[in-house]
């Protein structure tokens, strides 16, 4: 276990506990449920932990990618998520069944935003690398 991603719980005297600790490298982002529960974004590797509100962490969603930065919920309960490298935004169901909305043609999605109506707004940074030229169509003759 990597001794990086850790939550900690800070009750209103401002003392801080150990809460849950993580199997991966960074948390970037947070998400409360109503029924006390959490989502956690991770990152090395990308995936979204859910944790009870007794601690209990395990694995909601794994994006494969390396980093889940973000995330947001909408009105039907589903996770909207943005990844890094491929500048994902995923909109991920209860049952955790994942689902690509968009992929921007920047390299992370920093911060995510659904509005009353469930348009989705991402932000999104960083480049991607040099462009890659196509490769020539190669034809085989038998």
């Amino acid at each position: 276990m990597s001794p990086d991603a850790k939550i900690y719980r800070v009750d209103a005297a401002g003392k801080a506990t150990l809460f849950a600790s993580l199997k991966a490298r960074y948390v970037w982002a947070l998400l409360a449920n109503a029924d006390g529960s959490f989502y956690a974004a991770t990152g090395d590797p990308g995936q979204i932990h859910k944790i009870t509100a007794g601690g209990q962490a395990s694995v909601f969603f794994d994006a494969e990618e390396t980093h889940v930065r973000a995330l947001a919920a909408d009105a039907k309960g589903n996770l909207i998520a943005g990844t890094e490298p491929g500048g994902v935004v995923l909109r991920v169901s209860p049952a955790g069944a994942g689902f690509v909305l968009y992929q921007t043609a920047k390299r992370e999605v920093t911060a995510l935003l659904v509005a009353q109506d469930g348009t989705v707004f991402a932000a999104a940074a960083g480049n991607r690398g040099p462009a890659v030229p196509a490769m020539p169509a190669v034809v085989v003759q038998a």
